[in-house]
């Protein structure tokens, strides 16, 4: 199989996908923060793209033309003709995040430890009180158990958890 190639403006290459009418390819960029300005190489016909991308430059993989079309239509639930800046935020946010646009000018999503802090903080407000009358199990913890555990909230955490705790 021949593989193909076309430069054009990533703009361009966003309207195409819009209009359905980008070949079945893979885009790749040189920038790491591209503009509708900045070029970009189709790659189509070829089962692995990346070599020949990075012959002439492009060694950023952007996104498959199914995605940019499908980036493109999960813009119309926003404008119904979507803007060319409409169309560059939801490319952005899908090649960095992996995830579709949430709305126009959504800011970063949250990053793992963050997500994992804010999951952190929220488990630890279930487990409730540590009771006085009844002591953690773990030897040499002075803390009291948690109602429907024979654990204190450090160590039920950590158990279910499988990472230390935090208060």
């Amino acid at each position: 199989m021949t593989a193909h190639t076309k430069l054009m403006t990533l703009g361009a290459a966003l309207q195409k996908a819009a209009r359905n009418t980008l070949e079945d390819g893979w885009i790749f960029l040189r920038d790491r923060e591209p503009n509708t300005e900045s070029e970009c190489l189709l790659v189509y016909g070829a089962p692995d793209d990346s070599p020949i991308a990075a012959e002439r430059g492009f060694i950023l993989e952007g996104l498959d033309t199914a995605t940019l079309e499908d980036s493109a239509d999960w813009c119309t639930q926003f404008e119904d003709e979507p803007s060319m800046e409409l169309l560059l935020e939801a490319f952005l946010y899908y090649w960095k995040h992996d995830a579709w646009l949430p709305h126009p000018g959504a800011a970063e999503p949250a990053s793992q430890e963050e997500v994992e802090r804010l999951q952190a903080i929220e488990f630890n407000e279930l487990l409730g009180t540590e009771r006085t009358t009844v002591q953690c199990k773990v030897p040499r913890c002075e803390r009291g158990a948690i109602v429907n555990s024979s654990l204190c909230r450090k160590h039920h955490f950590e158990a279910i958890q499988k990472r230390p705790y935090t208060e």
